[in-house]
């Protein structure tokens, strides 16, 4: 089925399309400081599982794609699309949604309608959104199948990374809009022990040296800066292996790497001091994780909600939510 655009946006990122379309609706200002949330937001786009991973890699041919018998279930599995939609001044007013798939990983938006296909589509609301569903058995307009396509564009790679589909949330309300895209991974095993991806899941938080529950708000008081910082991240930080760029004779060897998490901090009242935190730096030095939640300038009591994103730089993306009330 063939997607009719919902807008005329033609924007180099997601970034430009929220700032765009957000800025022209009149509710944020262009220095607004991204870890206060207080119009619609999607803070996170996950997929579970983040990577399906078969022993053999598929291949083109004839017009089509070639896949060993023995792995067509992997590259048919049903996955789980989840967003975490936050609307903190909608007071529950009813989001619109659409949930494209297309070929294109430079197509932040989904534009291309010979390559593109609307999977779902529909209302909901603030909270957390899902629809399951098999995006490797999608059909594009043109006739082609979606994985095909995506491998037919890879020129450079040929699917040596995997085949990246790109999958875009267009949501709205009221004349706000945002595009967030997400990539599906198929991958293939090079090596023995190479395993598909997990999702990160943040193992606790802390504030100040009080541990800190999703569970159970916070009481806080006082003027802060209140310090937050979350539990050792090493023990679920995975070893994984990739495949190099082949050499001349078409051989790939191994590159053993380790992720870096990195966390994305927001809360619908006062601000983060750092916006992202962790990930390494192109010399390999991994970077703390340390931040702050600072108070508007004249404070007031209230309850307080708070979204840690988590990402592990390789499609794997989860995010926790806390609570605190706050007295002056």
């Amino acid at each position: 089925m063939t997607a009719a655009r919902p807008s005329n946006l033609s924007l180099p990122g997601l970034l430009a399309a929220v700032v765009a379309v957000a800025a022209s609706s009149g509710c944020v200002e262009l220095d607004d400081n991204t870890t206060s949330v207080h119009d619609l937001r999607v803070l996170g786009v996950a997929l579970e599982p983040p990577e399906l991973m078969a022993p053999v890699c598929p291949s083109l041919a004839g017009g089509q794609i070639v896949i060993p018998q023995e792995d067509l279930a992997t590259y048919a599995a049903e996955v789980t699309l989840s967003a975490l939609l936050v609307d903190p001044a909608g007071n529950g007013r009813p989001i619109s949604y659409e949930l494209f798939a297309c070929s294109s990983l430079s197509d932040r938006t989904c534009e291309k309608e010979s390559e593109t296909t609307l999977v779902a589509s529909g209302q909901t609301g603030p909270g957390v959104f899902t629809f399951s569903f098999r995006p490797g058995t999608v059909v594009l307009p043109n006739g082609r199948p979606l994985l095909y396509q995506v491998l037919q564009d890879d020129t450079l790679y040929h699917g040596l990374g995997g085949i990246r589909v790109p999958l875009v949330l267009h949501v709205g309300a009221q004349g706000e809009e945002i595009f967030a895209q997400k990539i599906m991974l198929y991958s293939c095993q090079f090596f023995p022990d190479q395993r598909a991806n997990l999702t990160p899941v943040l193992p606790g938080l802390q504030l100040g040296a009080e541990a800190w529950l999703a569970s159970a708000p916070l009481q806080l008081s006082g003027r802060g800066p209140f310090r937050t910082l979350p539990d050792d991240l090493t023990p679920w930080q995975e070893d994984y292996v990739v495949p190099s760029i082949p050499d001349q004779a078409g051989n790939v060897s191994r590159i053993d790497l380790v992720e870096s998490w990195k966390l994305s901090w927001y809360t619908d009242y006062g601000t983060f001091s750092t916006g992202t935190t962790g990930g390494t730096d192109l010399a390999g030095r991994p970077s703390k994780h340390n931040n702050e939640w600072r108070l508007p300038a004249t404070p007031e009591e209230r309850d307080v909600t708070y979204w840690v994103v988590v990402r592990d730089g390789r499609g794997g993306l989860s995010w926790s939510t806390y609570r605190a009330h706050y007295t002056p």
